[in-house]
């Protein structure tokens, strides 16, 4: 999805902005200090689609815009790329059952019982993004014009 929206997308959904690097954190910290048989959500900062658009927006050079188009929308779009990756063999980027699944909401969550519990402090938004921007650079995933873009904005990523 971010690859899409550096590119060219609009931010449609609600989401909650997880780097995988808390994520492995919290494996540790639940490892290490979590309770047995306890679940811990794990999750970052949670974003209307707005206030995602506009960390994006600084962070790509362009203006990503927000929006909530209609169920209708997505499973067309969906169903289109499904018959895409038939087609090319490849992994759609949305699929019908993701749609189903999203239901039209949002993908925001709650880390409130690991933050108490574990200590868990993830990562701000605008530095997952960055980081991950960063790294689709890095791996040369983006068109040209949009790597220079965002590359101006973010700099690369140094392993």
């Amino acid at each position: 999805a971010l690859l899409a929206i550096a590119e060219k997308d609009p931010m449609v959904l609600d989401l909650c902005a997880t780097d995988v690097r808390d994520v492995a954190h919290a494996h540790v910290l639940a490892a290490t200090k979590g309770r047995a048989y306890e679940r811990y959500l794990i999750g970052g900062d949670n974003l209307t689609r707005d206030e995602g658009a506009r960390i994006l927006s600084e962070l790509v050079g362009r203006t990503v815009k927000a929006m909530k188009p209609p169920m209708l929308m997505f499973r067309l779009i969906a169903w289109m790329e499904e018959r895409k990756a038939r087609r090319t063999g490849g992994d759609a980027a949305i699929t019908r059952a993701i749609v189903d699944d999203v239901g039209g909401g949002h993908l925001m969550y709650s880390s409130a019982k690991a933050r108490s519990e574990l200590g868990f402090s993830p990562r701000g938004a605008k530095e997952t993004f960055t980081d991950a921007l960063r790294w689709l650079v890095y791996i040369d995933a983006l068109t040209p014009k949009t790597r220079a873009r965002v590359e101006a904005k973010v700099g690369r990523f140094s392993p």
